[in-house]
C-alpha cells in the first residue's frame, strides 16, 4: 500500500488548487494508498512533521510552493525511502515578475543534485525550455475538477440583486502588478455607464488601489472582498463576462471557471489554454496586454452584442471542456509515471 504525502505553504490560489486535484486524482488511481495532506504557516517550520516523516515515510512525497519550511524539509528527509516530486506552479515569467528567482534557483539546483526527484511545470513551453537541460523536469498541465462546478452550471436566472440594465463584469484575480489590473480597467472606462464592474479584493494592500481606480474611472462598481468558494462560483455564474489580460499565468483557473460556466472572457496570450488550437476563441483574445485599444474592443463588443456575448459563451465552455480533458489524462499519466520510475 503506497503513502503519499502533499505538503504547500500556500493557502489560497493556484497552488491549492492543483494539489486538491492532485489529491483526487490519488485517491483515484491509487484507491488502496493512504493520501496525507498538510498546509504549512509560512516559514514555520513543523517539526512534528517531519518527525512524523522519518518515523513513517512516505513513497512520494509531492511539495507545492517553495521557502526556507519546504527547503528545510527537503534537506531532512531519506531519500533511500522516499521520493520528493515538487509542483512548479509559476510560469518562468513570474520568477521576474514576483521577484522568484532565488527560490527558482534553489529548486533547479536540488534537482540537479537528485534530492528532488520531479519538478512539475505547468506550461509546456516552460518544459520544452527546460528538460533538454534539466530531465527532472516534467510537464504537467494544471486543470480544474469539472464536477466542483456543474450544480453552478445549472442556475440559469440572475440574481434580483443584481441591476438588470447594466452588464456586469468582474476582475475576479489576485490583486497583483502580473494581473494588468489598470490597464483593464482603463480599458472599460469609456464603457462606465453600461457596466458594472466586480471585485473581490480585500479591504487592505494593493487590492484597494485598484478599488480607488475603478472608483476614479468606472461609474458602477462592487467589491465583494474575500469570497469563499461556493459564493465566488455563484457570483461568476451571475457575470455577464470575465477580464482576464494578464501578464503572466501558469493556468488561470478564474477564466477557466468562467468559460466552463459559458461566461466569455477577455483573454491574453499568456494564458497557456490560448496559445494552441485558440481559432474557436480568437475573438476573445488580445494579442498584447499593453493594448488597451484592443482590449477596449473586445470588451466592447461582448457589452453591446448581446448575440455575440451568449454566442462566445457556449464557445467557451466547450473550449475549455476539451483543453480541460486534455490536460487532466496527461496530468494523470505524467505523474504516475514519476511515481512508478524507480520503484
Amino acid at each position: 500500500m503506497a503513502r503519499f504525502s502533499l505538503i504547500t505553504n500556500s493557502f489560497w490560489g493556484g497552488v491549492t488548487r492543483v494539489f486538491n486535484t492532485l489529491e483526487i486524482l490519488l485517491k483515484k488511481e491509487y484507491p488502496d494508498s493512504t493520501v496525507f495532506k498538510e498546509f504549512l504557516s509560512t516559514n514555520t517550520f513543523s517539526f512534528s512533521i517531519l518527525r512524523d516523516i522519518r518515523s513513517n515515510p512516505p513513497d512520494v512525497l509531492f511539495i507545492g510552493g517553495w521557502d526556507n519550511t519546504l527547503k528545510t524539509l527537503v534537506h531532512n528527509i531519506d531519500r533511500n525511502k522516499t521520493k520528493v516530486i515538487l509542483v512548479w506552479c509559476s510560469p518562468l515569467t513570474q520568477v521576474d515578475l514576483g521577484g522568484e528567482l532565488g527560490r527558482f534557483l534553489d529548486v533547479w539546483n536540488l534537482s540537479q543534485s537528485g534530492m528532488i526527484s520531479n519538478v512539475c511545470l505547468g506550461v509546456e513551453s516552460n518544459y520544452q525550455a527546460l528538460n533538454p537541460t534539466n530531465k527532472s523536469i516534467s510537464f504537467t498541465p494544471f486543470y480544474f475538477e469539472e464536477n466542483e462546478l456543474d450544480p453552478y452550471r445549472q442556475i440559469v436566472e440572475k440574481s434580483s440583486e443584481f441591476d438588470s440594465s447594466k452588464i456586469h463584469c468582474d476582475f475576479f484575480c489576485a490583486p497583483c502588478p502580473r494581473k494588468n489590473i489598470f490597464a483593464q480597467i482603463c480599458s472599460l472606462s469609456q464603457f462606465k455607464e453600461n457596466i458594472n464592474a466586480h471585485f473581490n479584493y480585500t479591504d487592505a494592500g494593493e487590492g484597494m488601489r485598484y478599488i480607488e481606480a475603478a472608483s476614479s474611472l468606472l461609474s458602477n462598481i462592487t467589491n465583494h472582498g474575500f469570497l469563499e468558494t461556493q459564493n465566488y462560483f455563484s457570483l461568476i455564474r451571475q457575470m455577464d463576462f470575465g477580464m482576464q489580460v494578464t501578464l503572466s499565468e501558469s493556468f488561470n483557473y478564474v477564466a477557466a471557471e468562467h468559460m466552463y460556466m459559458s461566461i466569455p472572457v477577455v483573454l491574453s496570450k499568456a494564458t497557456p489554454f490560448v496559445r494552441y488550437h485558440n481559432d474557436d476563441i480568437s475573438g476573445l483574445i488580445v494579442d498584447s496586454p499593453e493594448d488597451t485599444r484592443q482590449i477596449s474592443e473586445i470588451a466592447g463588443k461582448i457589452i453591446l452584442d448581446p448575440v455575440f456575448r451568449k454566442e462566445m459563451g457556449e464557445v467557451c465552455f466547450q473550449y475549455i471542456k476539451k483543453y480541460n480533458d486534455s490536460s487532466k489524462s496527461i496530468f494523470t499519466e505524467n505523474i504516475k509515471q514519476m511515481i512508478s520510475k524507480g520503484q
